[in-house]
């Protein structure tokens, strides 16, 4: 089940180390669907520590300055 998720819902991240949610056509979210979070109660964790804990290229998240 596990590799069944990452497979479909993931994609490696550009500095090849990590993994990042996957992203529709358009660039948002693969959960995004009509403008709310599809997995709201079982979001991901990159997802519940938005933004207080992102860092963005060794930097917080411009969101939380």
């Amino acid at each position: 089940v596990e590799r069944e998720f990452i497979g479909r819902f993931t994609r490696l991240a550009e500095n090849r180390a990590q993994l990042g949610l996957a992203e529709q056509a358009n660039g948002h979210c693969v959960f995004l669907d009509a403008g709310q979070c599809a997995v709201y109660e079982a979001r991901p964790r990159q997802c519940r520590d938005f933004p207080a804990r992102w860092t963005v290229r060794g930097h917080r998240c411009p969101a939380t300055t």
